[in-house]
């Protein structure tokens, strides 16, 4: 064989190389693929760009009738080499399928927010992944929809002066939110525009009246509600007694469609939507409250994991706290069965949301049997590798961390049967925590400020808590919500 054949054969195998003006047949081939794995490919196009950059091929995504695939252009060598990676990807392609009714609408949202393939399939949702966080995230957030409950007149409140009830002088004011840290939140705020009740400021105290004609001292109108659960709760599964607890947390009520005539606030359409924010108060720092000193005060790394069990006669949620700020261990693990109040605040920055809750501990040995542990010990070994301490010991056993996902359910066992939880929520959270003392009162007051990061999203946002077995009175918190800046041309 001549020698420029040899040479021309070497870099045609060897090196996959042609001949510039050699002619080159080539034929456009439809390899068809479902559209969920159309989409997933979609995500993967560095390594699909490599396999084509080899070969010399280019593709398109391309629907032939009822089928969608992709069109191969090339050679039949070429073609053949693409059309074998498409199989190989298409086999590492995994399906699950849950029991959820879900809008379409949010499904496509889904999909896009986690890269996992997620579509309703009769009376059960699909779902179609390559990696498994990506899975994980889509199913925390199916979980979440499917408890979601909307806000209805019975668990609305106001906050304003009493002569200032009936005001016609309250106004719907679009609002455009900042940070969002709910990824469903996030899903409906895009969807319409939003606005807030507003109204004039004032110095005059505010009293606390419903929208709707209630019987009930606020907050504690939901008590018989949440205190329903308690007893179909497996008593082994309770290391202590249930205390009750109301958590106020801050942000924006707000309404996608605000009748004309706010003067009648019980005409508010359902459902509502409550974003969390950070009092202008505490901004920078822990705030001042008259006649209440603040004596303690910590900072922590926390990660909060929310599983949620379906009962009898309503839910339960148990919530794990790992603190992360040195070594990881279990801080707390806690029953909490919950029912949330919205205050509207027309003459203040911020609205509330106030839950009441009873909380009892888990005993911490109930979580030995479930996968939790495997999990922990990953947790662990991680954060040693990227602290750079004691790296050569987290690795002595193993040569890589263990490789444990976080169970997306739990089977806690008990006498008359496993009570089983799914996941709904976790968050990453670092917690400012002051505790404030009154000479008149017997029970302190917890203010936690907090940088949260949930599920599935890119980002933190700010929060502030107040956490106390009562509800502190209006004074109080009439005090950490008037904005320390005053409004234009208006003194204070």
């Amino acid at each position: 064989m001549p020698k420029a054949e040899l040479v021309k054969a070497l870099m045609e195998q060897r090196f996959d190389l042609r001949h510039p003006h050699a002619h080159i047949d080539t034929v456009a081939t439809f390899h068809p693929m479902p559209i969920s794995d159309v989409f997933l490919l979609s995500h993967e196009f560095p390594a699909f760009f490599d396999v084509l950059r080899r070969t010399h091929a280019n593709a398109s995504m391309d629907k032939r009738e009822s089928e969608t695939g992709v069109t191969i252009t090339g050679d039949a060598r070429a073609t053949e080499q693409v059309r074998a990676w498409l199989d190989g990807f298409q086999t590492s392609i995994h399906t699950v399928r849950l029991p959820f009714q879900v809008p379409d609408e949010l499904l496509r949202w889904i999909s896009y927010h986690t890269q996992c393939h997620v579509a309703n399939q009769g009376t059960e949702v699909c779902l179609r992944y390559r990696v498994q966080e990506h899975a994980d995230q889509a199913r925390m957030l199916l979980e979440e929809h499917s408890h979601w409950k909307p806000i209805h007149g019975a668990d609305v409140w106001l906050f304003t002066p009493t002569e200032a009830q009936g005001n016609s002088s309250w106004s719907s004011l679009p609002f455009s939110p900042g940070t969002i840290t709910e990824p469903l939140l996030l899903y409906a705020l895009h969807q319409t525009t939003w606005s807030r009740i507003t109204g004039p400021t004032s110095d005059a105290p505010l009293d606390l009246v419903p929208v709707t004609p209630s019987t009930h001292a606020f907050p504690m109108h939901r008590l018989e509600e949440i205190r329903s659960a308690i007893p179909h709760l497996p008593i082994s599964l309770v290391a202590g007694e249930w205390s009750q607890n109301t958590h106020t947390t801050f942000g924006h009520m707000l309404w996608d469609q605000v009748p004309a005539d706010t003067s009648d606030l019980s005409s508010l359409p359902n459902p509502g939507r409550f974003l969390v924010s950070s009092p202008p108060s505490c901004m920078e720092g822990a705030p001042f409250l008259p006649n209440w000193k603040e004596l303690e005060y910590d900072e922590q790394q926390l990660e909060r994991l929310y599983y949620r069990a379906a009962l009898p006669q309503g839910t339960m949620d148990l919530v794990l706290t790992l603190d992360t700020t040195s070594a990881p261990m279990w801080q707390s693990a806690t029953w909490m069965s919950h029912a949330a109040t919205y205050v509207l605040c027309p003459a203040l920055p911020v609205d509330m949301q106030v839950t009441v809750s009873m909380e009892a501990p888990l005993p911490l040995s109930a979580l030995e049997d479930t996968p939790l542990p495997a999990y922990l010990d990953h947790v662990t070994r991680v954060r040693a590798m990227e602290m750079g301490k004691s790296a050569y010991e987290a690795l002595s056993q193993d040569e890589s961390p263990s490789q444990a996902s976080l169970p997306l359910s739990l089977q806690l066992s008990a006498p008359k049967g496993p009570v089983s939880l799914h996941l709904w929520r976790t968050e990453q959270v670092t917690e400012h925590s002051s505790t404030y003392y009154h000479p008149e009162h017997n029970n302190p007051l917890s203010l936690k400020r907090r940088t949260v990061r949930c599920n599935s999203m890119p980002h933190f946002g700010n929060s502030v808590v107040l956490s106390m077995p009562t509800w502190p009175g209006n004074e109080m918190v009439q005090s950490l919500l008037q904005s320390p800046y005053p409004a234009l041309g208006q003194p204070r």
